[in-house]
């Protein structure tokens, strides 16, 4: 079998950015990248990822089996393909890992009743991996710049929406 290219492995037309909601489309993921084209791949992957789980547990959108078979196919063959994923593990997946049980604990703090600050925040710790990604490529200064961004975006629906969306 041939080793896939970066051009063979991405992502089938599905509108990521989409996929996540309004704010999410601000991201504006090839410029963040600074047009690395496997990082830029690699943060695709790891927001369509965030999307589908969520809408899996949530339940609050219909996932077609081609949705969740996507899932399956980024976690178990285009993520560990990736040649930045790849070259950049030690430091990326200890971050999938904490993003992962950030989430995992918010959805707790959601579900009991005990939304917060902290939940509003650490539900998307995804914006941690992303802000590595722009520190591997660019640096402290850029990933600081990027990282205000990204949290800006990706917290742009404020606490205070998000505390009304607990309480319904």
């Amino acid at each position: 079998m041939a080793a896939l290219g970066i051009q063979d492995l991405a992502l089938d037309g599905t509108d990521t950015e989409q996929a996540h909601g309004g704010s999410l489309a601000d991201l504006n993921i090839p410029e963040l990248m600074q047009g690395n084209q496997a990082a830029i791949h690699f943060a695709h992957c790891v927001l369509e990822q965030v999307a589908i789980y969520d809408d899996l547990i949530d339940c609050d959108k219909a996932l077609s089996n081609n949705d969740i078979h996507r899932a399956f196919w980024i976690a178990n063959v285009e993520m560990p393909r990736n040649p930045f994923y790849r070259a950049n593990f030690d430091v990326l997946n200890p971050l999938v890992m904490q993003a992962i049980s950030n989430w995992r604990i918010a959805n707790l703090m959601e579900n009991s009743k005990k939304a917060s600050e902290i939940s509003f925040i650490i539900r998307s710790s995804y914006a941690d991996i992303l802000t590595m990604c722009c520190l591997i490529i660019g640096g402290t200064e850029y990933a600081e710049r990027a990282g205000a961004t990204i949290r800006t975006i990706i917290h742009d629906e404020g606490l205070d929406a998000y505390m009304q969306e607990m309480k319904e």
